[in-house]
């Protein structure tokens, strides 16, 4: 981990702690790294949820719910799979937001929103 990453993961905690959010993870190629950064920053109980690390295919249909066709049709490296892994990871999570990484992709997600922006 560089300190940008660790700077960054510090000001996401800021930002979610001041609008008393919490943050759920949804991981694939990053092998969990995602989690384990915000896990590193101090009192990160009060904001971080969970984290989902699918690697395989299997895991991202059986743990987020991504649809076969979906990976099928757009591959597991895509935006469309992305964005269904932040949907599953918001589905279930208690987290209001979502960050769901697939190489290239990465997707945000906000429960009060519902709808996917690119980071």
């Amino acid at each position: 981990m560089n300190s940008t990453e660790f700077d960054l993961a510090v000001k996401l905690g800021e930002i979610l702690s001041a609008g008393r959010w919490s943050v759920a993870t949804a991981e694939s190629c990053t092998g969990g790294l995602m989690a384990a950064i915000i896990t590193d920053v101090p009192a990160c109980s009060g904001w971080f949820e969970r984290g989902f690390v699918t690697y395989s295919n299997e895991a991202k249909q059986e743990m987020l719910g991504v649809g076969r066709e979906t990976l099928e049709r757009h591959g597991a490296v895509s935006e469309a799979v992305a964005r269904e892994m932040a949907d599953g990871a918001l589905k279930f999570s208690r987290a209001d937001v979502t960050v769901a990484v697939a190489e290239r992709a990465m997707l945000m997600v906000q429960r009060e929103v519902g709808v996917p922006t690119a980071a």
